[in-house]
């Protein structure tokens, strides 16, 4: 069975799927944040041992505290960066098309034509109504529910790829609905 699938991506839709795929596993996130306390801790004692008084005292304070926040904030802003970086680049502005079978995926825009052997794919990841292919840990093609013409459709794709790829085992967007 062929099915088919046509859409465009939009700005909200794309930061969703990126937030979802940068959420770090719980273990990165215990040594992230060991790493930066250790960090930041070692660069405001290193000022306040130098500058014990005046001036340099709040900025063993102050500078700590802009590389804390600096560090924890900065994977916020990444979904944003790479959505609008997508939304710019003028593949992602049209629209895109194609057949899933049961070998596998083809992949139509404007510029390109791809046709993706099910075995080429590592795992993927169900974030809403939305699954992500990944070839690797960072290029993964999307496919939302709304562009397939109707739920039986989706329901087949989902089983195709249920049936042909592992899930995804921890972190990076492994919300399912």
């Amino acid at each position: 069975m062929e099915l088919h699938y046509r859409g465009s991506f939009t700005y909200d839709e794309l930061t969703h799927v990126f937030t979802h795929h940068y959420l770090p596993s719980p273990h990165t996130k215990i040594i992230r944040y060991f790493l930066v306390t250790l960090i930041i801790s070692y660069v405001g004692y290193y000022f306040l041992f130098i500058y014990p008084d005046g001036l340099f005292s709040i900025a063993g304070v102050l500078v700590p505290t802009f590389l804390f926040l600096l560090i924890v904030t900065t994977p916020l802003f990444l979904p944003r960066i790479n959505a609008r970086n997508l939304i710019n680049n003028t593949e992602f502005r049209f629209e895109f098309s194609g057949s899933i079978t049961d070998q596998s995926v083809s992949i139509i825009t404007q510029q390109s034509n791809s046709e993706i052997k099910w075995g080429i794919f590592k795992y993927y990841s169900q974030i809403d109504e939305t699954i992500l292919l990944y070839q690797t840990k960072n290029c993964f093609n999307i496919f939302p529910k709304r562009f397939f013409r109707s739920d039986e459709d989706w329901i087949t794709f989902e089983k195709y790829v249920k049936g042909n790829i592992p899930k995804r085992k921890h972190g990076f967007g492994n919300r399912s609905s």
